[in-house]
């Protein structure tokens, strides 16, 4: 029979036998559950252009066929976002941006 010793770092030993300590990265996000105030959340975040990942990234979805259906498409029709290359909507460098 032997022994290890492996040493820790203090943040690791930090947590031993208590709760992890909340920070900001180890908080999630507050990402709203309905679809308007995720909609809301995306407008706000559209006021630089973002590439359709980044906007799914940000509000956590990874499913891409759902977020062009719910999310995208309804905010394009509305005039809430548009696209900054129009005239190539599949273009790999689309980005989307609120209206000025």
């Amino acid at each position: 029979m032997f022994t290890i010793t492996i040493p820790l770092l203090e943040a690791a030993t930090a947590t031993v036998g208590g709760t992890p300590q909340d920070t900001p990265q180890d908080t999630p996000q507050d990402i709203p559950k309905n679809v308007e105030d995720k909609r809301r959340l995306l407008l706000e975040f559209c006021a630089e252009p973002r590439s359709r990942k980044e906007m799914m990234r940000h509000l956590q979805l990874k499913d891409g066929k759902y977020f062009r259906k719910a999310y995208l498409r309804p905010l394009l029709e509305a005039g809430k976002i548009e696209m900054t290359i129009p005239d190539k909507p599949n273009n790999r460098n689309q980005k989307y941006v609120r209206p000025q």
